[in-house]
Parts: C-alpha cells; sequence; structure tokens
C-alpha cells in the first residue's frame, strides 16, 4: 500500500451510480463485508441506455484515476462544478456492511470494519488511514442513486415494492434515491401512483424522460435541456450529500480527548485520530470542490500527524505507514495551492516537508536507518510524483522555458520558488542514483530520465545533451546497447559543438562500446575514423579568456541516399504498380566501394519485401528488378544506380517505399547501412528514366495511392423512365465486359419503392428481389443480356431497379471481388384521371303501398341513382380501355346493385387530352326493418386497359368515391323533355319514403323568359311509401340561354321547402341553384 501512487493520489470527484444502464467496465469495486443493493428493475432498450450513457458521460471528468483537474485551476473553477465519477450498472452493486445499532442506550456503537481500533480491520493495530476508505467515497457508496426504469404496465404493484425496499436501504446509507423512468409514454395515473405509494417527490425523486430521448437524433436540444436541469439537481444533492458527512465527521473530531501517546501500540494516539478526521474533511472537500477548504483540513491533518511522529520511537511497527501518509497529505496540500494559483505558498508546503522528513530523520542511529526507507529513496519518490503533477499543470504554471512554476510572486526567496517539472524529474535522479547502491533502481532511473528528456526539447542544448548521455549511461548499464547507441548517435552533432575533446572520446568509446555489441558495423566503422581523428588532435585556444573548445569537421554525411519516384500518382487495387529507386553514393566520404551487396526494402502496398542480391551479370540503365526477390547489377556508375521495379498492389491506402538498408562491404568489413531520404520539393522535378531520356513528371511523386478497384463494366437497359399503376412489364439489362480478361460472378435485380421524404437514400419501405445471385461469365468485350419482369406497385411513388454485380477477374490469381450497383429511377402514375359525377335518378318501377297487393310492409325504399365517370389519359403512349365494372362494397343499411351500364364503344383509345364518360345506374334499397334515414357505400371503379398494340392487360382499380345515401328523406326530381312545336313538358317527382302522410304546396309562376301552362298552386298529399307526378308545360318566349322557372314544393307537416334536383345532364346548374335551357 505504500507506493506513492493510486487512489490515495488521484483527484475525487462526487460519485454517481446509475442503475439500469450497462457498464462498459465490467470491473466492480466492493469491500469484503458487503450486501447486494437490489438493482435489477427490467431492461432498459440499449438505444436509451446509449443517449442516457452519452448525456450522464457529458458531466464526468475525463479520468478518476488522474491526480490532476485542469478544471480546478483558479481561472477555470467555473468550468468543474458539475464534473462527477459516474459508475453504471445493470446487474448489482455492493455497498458496505452498516453498523447495526446497539439493543439498548447503554451499549456503545460497533466499531466500524475500516477503524484501526477493530481487529478486522486491514490497518489493525494503529493504522491511520486505509485504502478501503479512500474506495468507498471514490468507487463503491454514491453520493446520488438514480434508478432508471423502462416500465408501462398500468399497474406497477412489484414495481412499487422494490423501489420503496431500494429506497429504504438507501436511506439507511443517507444516499440520494432519484427515479428516472425512461418510457415518455407512461400513463400520467400510472406516474402517479408510483409517486404516491413509492413516497417519491415529483420536483426532486422522480424524474421523467423527454419524447426526445426516442429520436433518432442523437443528442437533440430539447433532451440537452432536460439533461442540464437534471445534472443541476444531482449537483446540488451530491453537495448537500457530501456536506452532511463532513457534518459528522466534524462531530466525531469534535469528541476527541487530548490525551498523551497511550503506551499501548495498538491504539492510535489522539493526534492520530485528529489527523484522521481532518484528512477525511479535506478529502470529501474536494468531491465538493472546496479547494481551500481541503487545504487548510489537510494543512491541519499534517501538522498533527507530524506532531505526533515526532512522539513515535523509530521501533513503532506503524512508523513507515505514517510517514507514507504524510507523504499524501504534503502531495494534496501541494496541488491544492497549485489549484488557486498560489505558486509561493505551495512552493513553500513542498519545502517545508522536505526538512520536516530530513528532521524526523535525523535522530535515527544507523541500525535503525537500515530498517526504514532511505531519506533520500522518499525525496526521489516524492519529487518524482511532484513532477508528474507539474507535467500535467498547465504551461503557465511550469513551463521548460522557464526553470521555476510561475506564479504572483514579487521578490521571491529561495523558499517561495518551485523547480518546473523537468528539474524536479532530475532532482529525483540524483537521489535515485545516491540510493542505487543498496537497491537495483536503474528501471526507474530510466523512466525519470526518459520523462525528462521528453521534458526538454533539443532546443535546451545542455540539458538535453546532459539528460540525453546519462540516459545512455543507464541504458548501458542495464544491457540495453542498441538505445545506448542511439541516444549517444543524436546527441553527438551537439557535443562536437559545445564538449571538451576528453569528454568527446569517452563519448565516443561508450558508443563504440556499444556498437561492437550489437554488432552495428557501419556506426562502428565510422566511430573508428571519429575516435583516430579526436585522438590525433590538439585543442586549439579560442580568444575569448578561460575559454576553450575543439575545431572539427562537424558535417558528417550519410553514405548513401536515395529518392523514390512513382509513374503513377494513383493505381487500381490489384493493376500494376510502377517505381524507380535512385541511390546515390557520398563520393565526399572518398569510401573504397564500388557496388551494394544487398539492398532491402519495403513497399507499403505490396504484401513482400523486396530482397535484391548484387550480381556480375550485364548491366542496364535503368536496372531492371524481374521479381521482389531477384539478382541484379547494382554497380554504381558515376556516383548513382536506377533501380525499377514493378508490383501489384493489393493494399488500398499511400504505396511508399520503406525500411531501405544496404549492406556494403568496405575494406573486408561488412557494413549495414540505411540510406537517408532526399527531400523533394514542390519546385522539384520529378523524373522517369529511360535508357536515353528522362520524362518529368508532374508533383512530387515520391508516394502514390492504391485507390479501389474501378469496375470496368458497361451497363445499358431499355427501362422507361415512367411506368403506370399495376403495370406489369419486361425489361433488359445488357452489360459489356471492358475489363482486361473474362470475368465471371453474379448478378442481383431488386425493385425498391423509395420513401418519399428521402428520395435520395438508398433504403426503401418496400424492397423486392426479382433474381437473386444469378451466375454469369463475360469474355472481354463480349456482352450479356438481363432480362427481368415485374409489376408496377398499385398507387403512385418513386421507385427504383438496382443492379448490383459482384464479379472477379479470372487471371486474378487473389480471387478479388469486385462489386457494381446502378440503379434506375422509376416514376410510377396513374395511368388515368376520373372525375365523377352522381345524381339521383327516377325509379320506373317505384310503386304505392296503396296500389295493388300488398307485397310488404313496411315497404323497401329503393332508389335509383345516376353515376358518370369521365376518363381521361394521362401517359403520353396511347392507351386502350378493354372493359370498365363497378364494384360496390362497404355498404352500410343498404342493399345496391349496377342496374344498368351505359358505356362507349369499347375498346376505346385515349391519349392525353379527349376524354370519355361512362355511366352507370345504381339501384339503392334500404334494409328492412333498419330505419335509419341515410346509408353509405365504397364505389370502386375498375378499369381493364392495355397499351396501344400490345397484348398485355393491366387493371386500375386504385380510385374510389365514397357515397352518403338519404334514405328516408323525401325528394323531388325534376326531368324535361322536348314536345310538339316549341313546347317542353316539366315532369316533377315527389317522394315520400317515410311512414307519413304528407302535405306540400305546389306553386309555379313564370318568368320573363318562359311562360307555363298548368295550375298556379295546388295543395298536393302524397300517402306513406308513395310517389307521384305532377305535369308542366313550358313555352319559351325567346331564343338562347334561358332560366327555367321552377315549382315550389314546400313540406307542410315539416314546414321545409324541398329543392329540386334534375335527372338530366342536359342542363347546366349554376352554384346558385338555378337551372337553364339552351333554346
Amino acid at each position: 500500500m505504500d507506493e506513492l501512487n493510486g487512489p490515495f493520489l488521484a483527484h475525487v470527484y462526487p460519485l454517481i451510480l446509475v442503475s439500469g444502464v450497462k457498464s462498459l467496465d465490467s470491473s466492480v469495486t466492493s469491500l469484503a463485508d458487503s450486501i447486494d443493493v437490489p438493482c435489477d428493475f427490467g431492461s432498459v432498450p440499449e438505444e436509451i441506455q446509449t443517449k442516457l450513457r452519452a448525456l450522464f458521460d457529458s458531466a464526468t471528468s475525463d479520468t478518476t484515476t488522474s491526480i490532476w483537474n485542469s478544471a480546478l485551476c483558479k481561472s477555470n473553477a467555473s468550468d468543474s462544478r458539475k464534473l462527477f465519477n459516474v459508475r453504471y450498472t445493470d446487474t448489482k452493486w455492493r455497498f458496505p456492511l452498516i453498523r447495526s445499532k446497539p439493543d439498548s442506550s447503554t451499549e456503545s456503537l460497533p466499531l466500524s470494519v475500516l477503524s484501526p481500533s477493530n481487529p478486522a480491520s486491514d490497518i489493525f493495530p494503529a493504522g491511520y488511514m486505509s485504502l478501503s476508505w479512500c474506495l468507498k467515497y471514490s468507487s463503491i457508496v454514491p453520493s446520488i442513486f438514480v434508478q432508471c426504469i423502462h416500465s408501462t404496465d398500468p399497474d406497477p404493484a412489484s414495481l412499487i415494492d422494490q423501489i420503496k425496499a431500494l429506497k429504504l436501504m438507501l436511506d439507511d446509507y443517507k444516499v440520494k434515491f432519484y427515479l428516472v423512468l425512461t418510457d415518455p409514454t407512461i400513463f400520467a395515473d400510472t406516474v402517479t401512483k408510483i409517486q404516491k405509494l413509492a413516497c417519491l417527490d415529483s420536483k426532486s425523486n422522480l424524474l421523467i424522460c423527454p419524447a426526445a430521448l426516442h429520436d433518432a437524433d442523437p443528442l437533440t436540444v430539447p433532451l440537452l435541456d432536460w439533461s442540464s436541469k437534471v445534472l443541476a439537481t444531482l449537483y446540488r444533492s451530491s453537495m448537500e450529500y457530501y456536506s452532511n458527512t463532513i457534518k459528522r465527521i466534524r462531530r466525531k473530531k469534535s469528541r476527541i480527548s487530548r490525551s498523551p501517546t497511550p503506551e499501548d501500540s495498538t491504539a492510535l494516539p489522539a493526534l492520530g485520530w485528529s489527523s484522521r478526521y481532518d484528512f477525511k474533511i479535506g478529502y470529501l472537500s474536494e468531491c465538493r470542490f472546496e479547494i481551500d477548504i481541503a487545504a487548510k483540513a489537510y494543512e491541519n491533518a499534517y501538522e498533527s500527524l507530524l506532531e505526533m511522529m515526532r512522539d513515535i520511537p523509530s521501533a513503532h511497527p506503524r512508523w513507515s505507514h505514517y510517514r507514507f501518509f504524510l507523504d499524501v497529505i504534503a502531495f494534496r496540500i501541494l496541488r491544492c495551492h497549485l489549484y488557486l494559483n498560489h505558486i509561493a505558498q505551495a512552493a513553500r508546503k513542498f519545502h517545508v516537508h522536505v526538512s520536516s522528513l530530513g528532521e524526523i530523520y535525523k535522530p535515527f542511529t544507523q541500525s535503525e536507518k537500515s530498517s526504514i526507507p532511505a531519506y533520500s529513496l522518499v525525496i526521489a519518490k516524492m519529487c518524482e510524483v511532484v513532477a508528474k503533477l507539474l507535467l500535467l499543470a498547465p504551461s503557465e504554471i511550469s513551463s521548460p522555458e522557464h526553470p521555476f512554476a510561475q506564479g504572483p510572486v514579487p521578490d521571491p526567496t529561495p523558499f517561495d520558488v518551485l523547480s518546473n517539472a523537468g528539474f524536479q524529474l532530475l532532482d529525483a535522479y540524483v537521489l535515485f542514483e545516491r540510493s542505487n547502491g543498496k537497491n537495483d533502481l536503474t528501471a526507474q532511473i530510466i523512466s525519470i530520465l526518459q520523462q525528462a528528456e521528453k521534458y526538454f526539447p533539443e532546443r535546451h542544448s545542455h540539458t538535453h545533451l546532459y539528460i540525453t548521455y546519462e540516459l545512455s549511461l543507464a541504458l548501458e548499464s542495464q544491457g540495453n546497447f542498441r538505445e545506448s547507441l542511439r541516444g549517444l548517435l543524436s546527441i553527438l552533432p551537439l557535443a562536437l559543438n559545445t564538449l571538451s575533446t576528453g569528454l568527446l572520446i569517452d563519448m565516443t568509446d561508450k558508443a563504440l562500446l556499444a556498437a561492437s555489441k550489437i554488432e552495428d558495423h557501419k556506426w562502428g566503422f565510422l566511430l573508428t575514423i571519429l575516435r583516430s581523428l579526436l585522438g590525433s588532435y590538439i585543442p586549439q585556444a579560442i580568444p575569448s579568456p578561460g575559454v576553450s573548445s575543439v575545431v572539427y569537421p562537424r558535417d558528417f554525411k550519410s553514405i548513401l541516399s536515395y529518392e523514390i519516384t512513382f509513374k503513377d500518382p494513383e493505381v487500381q487495387l490489384g493493376d500494376p504498380c510502377y517505381f524507380q529507386l535512385r541511390i546515390v553514393r557520398n563520393d565526399d566520404l572518398s569510401l573504397p566501394f564500388s557496388n551494394i551487396d544487398i539492398l532491402s526494402f519495403n513497399v507499403s502496398g505490396s504484401s513482400y519485401s523486396w530482397d535484391i542480391k548484387h550480381s556480375k551479370g550485364p548491366s542496364s540503365y535503368p536496372t531492371i528488378l524481374e521479381s521482389h526477390q531477384c539478382q541484379a547489377n547494382m554497380t554504381f556508375k558515376e556516383d548513382f544506380i536506377v533501380l525499377e521495379g514493378r508490383f501489384l498492389a493489393d493494399t488500398l491506402g499511400p504505396i511508399s517505399v520503406q525500411d531501405i538498408a544496404a549492406e556494403l562491404e568496405i575494406d573486408s568489413c561488412k557494413i549495414d547501412h540505411s540510406p537517408i531520404l532526399i527531400p523533394r520539393k514542390e519546385v522539384d522535378p520529378a523524373y522517369w528514366r529511360t535508357e536515353n531520356s528522362k520524362i518529368i513528371l508532374s508533383g512530387i511523386r515520391n508516394t502514390s495511392l492504391c485507390i479501389p478497384k474501378i469496375p470496368q463494366i458497361d451497363i445499358s437497359n431499355d427501362l422507361d423512365e415512367i411506368v403506370l399503376v399495376k403495370e406489369t412489364f419486361s425489361k433488359s439489362f445488357c452489360l459489356t465486359n471492358r475489363e482486361r480478361c473474362a470475368i465471371n460472378g453474379t448478378f442481383t435485380v431488386k425493385y425498391t419503392v423509395k420513401d418519399t421524404d428521402d428520395n435520395d437514400s438508398d433504403s426503401g419501405k418496400d424492397s423486392s428481389t426479382l433474381q437473386d445471385n444469378v451466375p454469369f461469365q463475360i469474355s472481354p468485350n463480349e456482352k450479356e443480356i438481363i432480362k427481368f419482369k415485374m409489376q408496377a406497385p398499385d398507387n403512385i411513388c418513386e421507385s427504383e431497379i438496382s443492379l448490383h454485380l459482384e464479379y472477379h477477374l479470372l487471371d486474378d490469381e487473389d480471387s478479388r471481388t469486385l462489386e457494381l450497383t446502378k440503379r434506375f429511377r422509376l416514376s410510377v402514375l396513374n395511368p388515368f384521371r376520373l372525375s365523377f359525377k352522381f345524381s339521383p335518378s327516377p325509379n320506373p318501377e317505384w310503386g304505392s303501398v296503396f296500389s295493388g297487393k300488398l307485397a310488404e310492409y313496411p315497404p323497401v325504399s329503393r332508389r335509383l341513382w345516376n353515376l358518370g365517370i369521365s376518363i381521361a389519359a394521362l401517359n403520353s403512349d396511347e392507351l386502350e380501355i378493354i372493359a370498365h365494372e363497378l364494384l360496390l362494397d362497404d355498404l352500410v343499411n343498404v342493399e345496391a346493385a349496377v342496374k344498368e351500364y351505359r358505356l362507349c364503344e369499347l375498346p376505346q383509345s385515349l391519349k392525353p387530352g379527349p376524354m370519355i364518360t361512362n355511366r352507370f345506374i345504381i339501384g339503392v334499397s334500404s334494409l328492412k326493418d333498419v330505419t335509419k334515414r341515410t346509408g353509405s357505400m365504397q364505389v370502386f371503379s375498375i378499369i381493364k386497359w392495355r397499351r396501344k398494340g400490345t397484348e398485355d392487360i393491366h387493371v386500375f382499380d386504385t380510385q374510389s368515391l365514397s357515397l352518403q345515401l338519404p334514405l328516408l328523406e323525401p325528394r323531388v326530381l325534376f326531368s324535361l323533355e322536348n314536345q310538339e312545336g316549341e313546347i317542353y313538358k316539366c315532369r316533377y317527382y315527389i317522394e315520400n319514403p317515410t311512414s307519413f302522410l304528407l302535405n306540400f304546396t305546389f306553386q309555379c309562376k313564370s318568368n320573363e323568359d318562359i311562360a307555363f301552362q298548368g295550375t298556379v298552386k295546388k295543395e298536393l298529399t302524397v300517402l306513406p311509401y308513395s310517389r307521384i307526378t305532377e305535369d308542366v308545360y313550358l313555352l319559351p318566349l325567346r331564343s338562347g340561354r334561358l332560366r327555367i322557372p321552377m315549382a315550389t314544393i314546400h313540406d307542410t307537416r315539416f314546414n321545409k321547402t324541398l329543392s329540386v334536383t334534375p335527372v338530366d345532364e342536359i342542363f347546366p346548374v349554376e352554384q346558385n341553384g338555378g337551372v337553364f335551357l339552351n333554346v
């Protein structure tokens, strides 16, 4: 436990447990003596869990184990007020057991399992603080328990019992309970029942998710608004929980007796108890983001613990344990002051702690010191953890550009400054190095130096040089000669400019040792040359007095360099990719070699590596590499060679030549050498070299790009852009193979009805497969015809036919599958536009129940209706109507049948523009014993048609007419026929379908256009279930469009005037009800 890391140093956040949402972390922290909390309330839908997790994660700290929170800095404190440590569970959670209350008031409360006085505690006897206590508030016992439930049960009795049981358990832990109902459609009565019976407060304990939680969008504005309000509520309750906990701890602290240190070592002294409670107050104050209060509490805890340790002998079994917590508290004090931007205060606390440790270590004898951690090792670990803290702090606090942590400190003293992170690491390194005799600390030393090397960039030359050199020596002592050599070589150019000859000789000797250990002949050869030059050199004085340096040719260049040129900037997957590798020899070094023995490199975009061996055979320009493993003449012509290679690109993405390594033989010494890349700028031309010329290429061309294979298949079709509703049609696709070889594969033809609100989407509301995975094989430049047949949908829509091909090239060794999908839009339209005209018609079979034999009583109302259907073609093609029928359906309170068809001559051809009209006489009768005043029915028009010149017959039945039919209402019909000469006979049909004897006043009058012959006014009586007729003769007084003087028929029983309806379509009727006659 006594390692300066983990939960004791981590920043603590308010803990919230969200139950009902599956945790992405399978680990669950619990104490030894724990009890299960019932969390199983049924599953919440996965999509809702995802959104809830996103909402809570938006207010969750980045990590719960970090020792620093940038948002808590003084300038950013407002950004951290609602950061939580949110844990999730959908199975179970374990709470520590609560101490059982005593049976009587005389008995004392049992000791907590975490108390240092309890023999069952892991810190018994006389321990200061248990790791379990920190875990209790950081990972186990939440301040808020949020239970998510997705239930629409209108009678949630069992659910209420579970909620009450859970709430009762949480009340024992003083944990605030919140219930979140994730189904916004839950009935209000159910919510009220849950709230009332489970004793929940609707304003604080019961939360209902908004409907936006079920939207397809991930996080909508209403949902974010709701979540911000919920998080604000949870934040207030969480702060209240920790505030109450701190109050209980303060009450316990007030009961501590300030007695002397007891003789019994199993008891924690009173100062220890006081320090322990102050530590708890500081720890929980961090949960409340009260950094100033936490700092004060930690300072009190530190002073009490330090005073206690001054009175404790070194032989005390818990001495190291107390010293460890002294480090922990000092670290937390330092961090609090950094949060508050009190840099000088933080520095003073750090220096006080270092001096305090020296004070308590000083009285120990040599034998006593051997049994505890060395003072220098303790300070080293403290410097290391402070460095880690400063590395996470903002750059304005700790920066490599300034040796000390920055802060508003005017005229600081050495006691007021704190070294930056880099120098803290160097202090730790020096102290670890001092303690390395008794302990093997090489791994820790290397880790610290590596962190310091990263902290100080190369522009801090002297510091960087020192750190890298010491790191290389540490790596060498560990046996990591390769990394040691890498570090020494990285600082060698800097050392040549800054170090004396003696130090350079020592550095070169170390590098030579590392190169020999790993058998790096290249650097062994070069370092040997450098060592010989240094050994024979006499330093020259520089004009500046007292300063000497070394004058040395410092620019050692690489033996070989290279440039790569790709012929094409892009190649398709599976196609050949051509490249040229030009390797240049550095003749300035005058090294005795004329060829490359072995050349190896990798090409991204290719699945194999290249290994080329030198051959003394005939040379060519450029040298053609026959394969990735071959022999070629790699003798330099002048100062370079050009190699040309070819490979099939088999990996998507960038293509580049990588990891070039050359083996050379120089003075019988084999050297492995890695050539360096010659940088190429935008303005530098790229050349493709041939035997007699150089072709200038556009662009840099030191890389290429492998793009997906583009299928070379031409697809043509004979599809129409418009098809008609329910039309059956046969179409075809024509495939033409433009690939380099024959292809073999399958095709699938699908028909999809598109969604009207997203016509660009690939998805549809209805899809059918016309042909599925049909095999095909096509030779190069040959064709394949794909035929299919289908029926269009039965409504107007936008649709598409898609052809999906999956095939591979027969000459492709890897059998790579290529895919191609073509989509063709189809608009489905109606072939015709129908207009309906519905009017009454006299029934010649209407009789009176009082004449002849009474067949039935009460008699059934039988009426005739005239339905005219006008048909206009919508398609540009000529259509033929073969048949036209009616279907009467959904009859309510009536019986109906088509009595007479008055159709145009069929088949009838139609083009857009002209219309034809078909008429139908429909007989309607009321049902027996039914006294409903109205009935209804649905009339479906069924038209059989075909395209002109084809035999396929289609059916159009998608348009219908809903009719409301009066059954027991008296009505008056009006018909007109031309008699002899210019006299017209006007007949009125007065129908009484009721069981009442009806009296009517019949009144006629002429107008200025038409005179009439007959009675001006008379009284008419119509028996029940009967009809009478009344004739009036009209004489037009002039020609033209004349208004017919209509008779007025008034029902004296019901005191209303009946409307007169013409039964002939030759009369134009205006909106005001006037009927006209053309003479």
